[in-house]
């Protein structure tokens, strides 16, 4: 799973091959490597894993609940997973949310 992009991961995982226990393992999984390749400064991206993050919280609805399409929860969750990595980690810096500025007291000037 963590040596290949994680595409043929989420191609199963959008075909329902897992079960929900698999499902949360991938998750889960693919957290922690992603994670720590990136803090590691490893190379990579975040596009891909993402969408496969997304496909496996989704798949692990679609698990769960059984909806009447069968995958609908998997691309729900590749769609929100992927478009809010790409927007986090396009935007410029100057659109973060700031701290407020620390005021000083007045005893401590």
């Amino acid at each position: 799973m963590t040596l290949q992009a994680g595409l043929p991961v989420a191609n199963n995982l959008l075909n329902g091959k897992y079960l929900l226990a698999g499902c949360l393992i991938i998750f889960v999984a693919k957290l922690l490597a992603t994670a720590f390749t990136f803090g590691a400064g490893g190379v990579g991206g975040l596009f891909v894993p993402s969408a496969t993050l997304g496909a496996a919280l989704g798949a692990s609805f679609d698990a769960a609940f059984h909806p009447s399409r069968p995958g609908l929860f998997t691309l729900i969750g590749i769609a929100a997973f992927t478009e809010r990595v790409t927007t986090v980690f396009s935007s410029p810096p100057s659109s973060w949310p700031r701290r407020p500025a620390v005021r000083r007291c007045w005893f401590l000037r």
